[in-house]
């Protein structure tokens, strides 16, 4: 057997022994409380990350006995390479809901979901309208309409799986939703007319970003967002740059800037920093002004 998969299984035994305990008391407490009164029966709702974890906090925002906690919170970066905790699985122990994107984002979650049998998923990207679409690309909150799609599907599937609170639920979606909407029709106000389409981006995440707003990603700069690419593949993107005539390259503030400055300076090209709202504040207003904040570079980076 590899090695490093030795490790893993290991690792995961013992800490699924160390939280079976810990998860069967946490059951056994959540059935005593919904049979005394399932108004005031607390849950609590933990998210896979950052995006989603803001999602929910407007879900959830000002409902009675219901929490919300985020699996990756001192995470700092995209999650395809997240690792697990003991802390990360105390939460998953005491959680009565998980909410994650979907569409494969989350594959480090997969061998302790196996450990929590009674823990409730919600998927977000269950209703996406692209999901069929043959570019599999699960960066699904970087389009405004994406956001609004997994807030409505949270919403909707939180409801069912606690009913007593499902119109609470659905109101504070409704008046999420309105600030999307506003936030979306804004940035199409002032990016659908920038003369300038075309883009590079750090790595993959804003690809329906880009397909939302019709700007054309013409690469990456990072095909893996934690590996740096080849010389080979750097002499190949500032190759492709310049016969594209790219102007911008876009770089992210989770990740080094070292690779596009390099390429900065064979190309002429300007870097400039555009956020995937993978990481953030604790704020549920977190989104939108992130979003805001990449309106306002776009706007100077496309004007050209």
């Amino acid at each position: 057997m590899n090695i490093g998969k030795l490790k893993t299984l290991i690792f995961f035994s013992v800490l699924f022994f160390i939280f079976s305990f810990w998860s069967s008391a946490c059951g056994n407490a959540f059935k005593e409380n919904k049979n005394n009164n399932s108004s005031q029966t607390s849950i609590k709702i933990i998210t896979s990350f950052y995006p989603i974890y803001i999602m929910v906090l407007n879900i959830a925002k000002d409902i009675p006995n219901v929490s919300v906690e985020n699996l990756a919170a001192q995470y700092s970066g995209c999650p395809h390479d997240f690792q697990l905790t003991t802390e990360s699985m105390r939460k998953l122990s005491t959680a009565k809901i998980l909410v994650i994107n979907g569409l494969g984002l989350e594959t480090f979650l997969e061998p302790a979901i196996k450990g929590f049998p009674e823990l409730k998923i919600i998927d977000s990207s269950k209703n996406f309208t692209d999901r069929d679409s043959e570019i599999n690309n699960p960066h699904i909150w970087t389009s405004i309409t994406g956001a609004i799609e997994q807030t409505k599907s949270i919403a909707d599937q939180l409801g069912a799986l606690d009913p007593i609170r499902a119109d609470a639920y659905k109101a504070n979606s409704i008046l999420y939703i309105q600030k999307l909407e506003a936030l979306k029709t804004k940035m199409h106000s002032a990016i659908d007319s920038l003369p300038d389409r075309k883009i590079v981006t750090f790595h993959d995440a804003f690809y329906w970003f880009a397909k939302e707003f019709s700007l054309e990603v013409i690469a990456v700069v990072r095909k893996e967002p934690e590996e740096e690419p080849s010389a080979e593949e750097v002499a190949s993107l500032i190759q492709t740059i310049r016969k594209k005539n790219v102007h911008n390259i876009f770089i992210e503030p989770q990740f080094p800037a070292r690779t596009a400055e390099t390429i900065m300076r064979e190309t002429e090209a300007d870097i400039f920093m555009l956020d995937p709202v993978e990481n953030g504040q604790d704020n549920p207003d977190a989104y939108l002004e992130i979003m805001n904040k990449n309106l306002e570079v776009l706007k100077k980076a496309l004007a050209k």
